[in-house]
């Protein structure tokens, strides 16, 4: 009982001594540690910065254990508190603590949180250790933006100083896949990892090998949903991506049905937010694949593939990416409304975007004022043409904009309309090849 020790050893505590301070110093360090660790951290936290002002001695050790115990109550704004203090007394210590090492770890996390990775590489650059959680957790750093060559290891060269460690080896082959290296695709080692038929797959998915590529993600995944069923605890963190990229290996060799069915499981389960573009992709794939159905499919089936590809083009315009990335979604999705007369969605979906902001917002303009002008809707048509021609920085759609907007006062018959706008494009544009049409 750590606690009742502690409480002995104060009783026997002689004031007078020479080494109170000290040890009482000590011993206060170790209450709060202890409340932290039995009352939980908030309880630490609170005994170890009352008797912080009164403490003589172990002033880093107590700044380190208020830094640890607030991130474990997921307190960062006292961690950077706490943390920079420490930072500032044991800059020039050569010998740090394990605690000491461990607080500068935890707010070198906060900091990189809060996307200053140069600053979190900087304080991880005073523990000076080669235990492996220390270079890992430096290599990491710098790998995340460290922008000072702060003289860490890679983490090919921490594998090679801890070549029995499982971790050390998995760092070293993601290291690997962000460098495009393939080589370790055939390594037997890989098949002690976890995730290891996962980093297989992406290797022979680099090598453009999508049989095996297919091979070893379907193993992957067969493999996690074993361990699943059988209550094995462990964690498959990739299972989403796999079946991303099972789904465009699918693709590639135009198993358009398998390659459907992975997409629309990996749009199900990519979402963690950093995932958005990767969902959007997946959604996308999906109607290219749908629609590639409906295109060779029976007559009773057609109805249900074109849905399914109407389906996954709103939801991939839904996903929360800017319209520049996800512009062809929207243009194929108002195409298909308007090919099945749904011009209202056509509408709604691209007044949405048209703005003066962008060239896929202003080519959302003029797709929707020829959608108008389809109509015969002229005031709504001439509204999104003047947007659409309002930007010559992008000429060639100003130009077709002015175009169409004449052409539609002709085909309707507003001669003196259509004479104006044909004179004003005949000025703007002398070299378009639509420069004789509109004399």
């Amino acid at each position: 009982d750590c606690s009742r020790c502690l409480t002995v050893a104060k009783e026997q505590l002689v004031k007078d001594s020479d080494d109170f301070a000290k040890i009482n110093s000590l011993m206060l360090l170790y209450e709060g540690a202890l409340k932290g660790k039995i009352e939980g951290p908030l309880s630490g936290i609170k005994a170890l910065e009352t008797d912080f002002a009164s403490v003589t001695d172990y002033k880093n050790d107590f700044l380190s254990m208020i830094c640890v115990l607030s991130y474990d109550a997921s307190d960062y704004k006292r961690v950077l508190q706490y943390g920079k203090q420490l930072e500032v007394l044991v800059l020039k210590e050569e010998n740090l603590s394990q605690l000491n090492a461990l607080a500068l770890y935890r707010y070198s996390q906060v900091l990189s949180e809060k996307g200053e990775s140069a600053k979190a590489a900087s304080v991880l650059s005073s523990i000076h250790s080669n235990e492996l959680w220390v270079l890992t957790s430096q290599a990491i750093a710098y790998d995340q933006g460290g922008t000072v060559d702060l003289g860490f290891l890679n983490f090919e060269q921490i594998y090679k100083m801890y070549p029995n460690s499982k971790s050390a080896y998995e760092n070293y082959i993601i290291e690997q896949l962000k460098k495009s290296n393939s080589s370790f695709a055939n390594d037997k080692k890989l098949l002690e990892l976890d995730e290891g038929l996962f980093y297989q797959g992406l290797a022979y998915y680099m090598d453009s090998n999508w049989n095996a590529c297919i091979s070893s993600l379907n193993d992957y995944l067969a493999k996690a949903g074993d361990l699943v069923e059988d209550n094995v605890a462990t964690e498959f963190k990739n299972i989403p991506l796999a079946y991303y990229y099972l789904g465009y290996a699918y693709y590639q060799i135009f198993n358009n049905k398998a390659s459907y069915e992975n997409f629309t499981t990996a749009s199900k389960m990519l979402v963690d937010e950093k995932y958005e573009f990767l969902k959007y992709k997946a959604y996308d794939f999906a109607s290219q694949c749908a629609f590639a159905i409906y295109n060779a499919t029976s007559e009773e089936e057609k109805q249900n593939w074109l849905s399914a590809t109407i389906e996954n083009l709103e939801k991939a315009e839904q996903t929360r990416i800017p319209l520049d990335q996800k512009f062809e979604a929207v243009s194929l999705l108002s195409q298909v409304y308007v090919k099945n007369d749904d011009y209202q969605s056509a509408e709604q979906l691209l007044t949405k975007y048209a703005a003066k902001s962008s060239e896929k917002s202003l080519r959302c303009a003029l797709m929707v004022a020829n959608i108008f002008a389809q109509q015969k809707k002229i005031s709504e048509a001439e509204k999104y043409y003047q947007i659409a021609s309002s930007d010559q920085n992008f000429v060639e759609i100003a130009e077709k904009a002015s175009y169409q907007d004449a052409l539609m006062y002709f085909e309707n018959e507003f001669w003196e309309e259509s004479s104006q706008r044909f004179y004003q494009f005949r000025h703007d544009y002398t070299q378009s090849e639509n420069y004789g049409v509109a004399c």
